[in-house]
């Protein structure tokens, strides 16, 4: 019968036991602070802003003048032909489109040129992520604001709406800029010196008022006109978000 000799002075079962439960309390410790680290980073480390991509929109220019007297002078005999007229850094701006195939054959049919106002990513960094969809929403209501005057100012001059609905789109425009300018009011009793929501309440109250102002202009013209102005704030305002 073969006899089997234990040697008690080497390493038992029982030691190699706790040597295996200190290596896992080792583990359990290690990845315990690297979930709090991880936790730590999140909660305030980690980027919590908010990316969109604004919509890129393309402006037909009839010139660039140094002199106010002459751009002014320009931009009211585009007018009084039924475009907008509406003046930025020097340029009489004929009119805005969402596409730069149809700015194009506009501007090659009088001989005008297409500036694109450029590709921006707003990128909004707010503690509070309700908050800031809420702003993001608010940013992008420009390109909204655009749409409905874009479609009334074609189905005007296609004859396809009558210039009391065309008027009946413009007033809707104009409540939304109010309900937006209400909806920032709110916003900034929580971020008072948020100076993003300083310039969205300043640009929205003064695209309110300058669509209620009357014009000696067509209704068309006016039309052109108020697109071109939002399409203009909208920029400036992206600037400042991206």
């Amino acid at each position: 019968m073969k006899r089997i000799i234990y040697d008690y002075e080497k390493p038992h079962i029982v030691g190699r036991a706790r040597g295996s439960l200190r290596g896992a309390r080792t583990i359990v410790f290690i990845l315990a602070i690297s979930l709090a680290v991880t936790l730590i980073y999140v909660l305030l480390f980690k980027d919590k802003s908010i990316k969109s991509e604004a919509q890129v929109f393309y402006a037909v220019i009839s010139g660039q003048y140094d002199n106010e007297i002459e751009a002014a002078s320009a931009a009211d005999q585009i007018r009084q032909k039924g475009g907008g007229g509406y003046i930025e850094s020097g340029e009489v701006v004929v009119a805005v489109y969402p596409s730069d195939t149809e700015a194009q054959a506009v501007a090659d049919r009088y001989g005008y040129k297409v500036v694109s106002t450029g590709e921006y990513k707003p990128k909004l960094r707010y503690d509070d992520k309700e908050v800031g969809n809420k702003v993001q929403r608010l940013l992008l209501l420009p390109e909204e604001i655009f749409e409905s005057i874009y479609s009334a100012t074609v189905a005007l001059d296609s004859n396809q709406l009558s210039e009391a609905a065309a008027l009946y789109v413009l007033q809707g425009t104009i409540k939304k800029l109010n309900s937006a300018v209400i909806e920032i009011e709110e916003l900034k009793e929580k971020y008072s010196s948020d100076k993003l929501l300083d310039e969205l309440l300043v640009a929205y109250s003064d695209l309110a008022s300058s669509l209620s102002e009357q014009s000696s202009y067509s209704f068309s013209s006016r039309l052109k006109y108020c697109g071109a102005k939002v399409v203009f704030t909208y920029k400036k305002l992206l600037i400042l978000a991206t």
